[in-house]
């Protein structure tokens, strides 16, 4: 179990729920589950294949397509 994302949401005041743990393997997302936060998994070759005991909000190919989950008004066309 990480300790260190409850302590950094506490920290800068944020609410788990309200924050994103990004990871790139299933104990990731199983920690980001447990900690009460949505979770974005980055998948690699392994983590693409591999089953999942808990299924992450956001499946990314990439960090840089957080940017479209954090600040997804950026992103609309118009």
């Amino acid at each position: 179990r990480s300790t260190l994302f409850p302590y950094t949401t506490l920290f800068r005041s944020v609410a788990p729920k309200e924050s994103i743990y990004v990871g790139d393997s299933r104990y990731d997302a199983e920690a980001g589950r447990a900690a009460g936060a949505q979770t974005a998994l980055v998948l690699q070759p392994v983590a693409a294949q591999s089953k999942l005991k808990v299924e992450p909000d956001y499946r990314l190919r990439g960090l840089y397509q957080l940017k479209q989950i954090i600040w997804p008004d950026s992103y609309r066309r118009e």
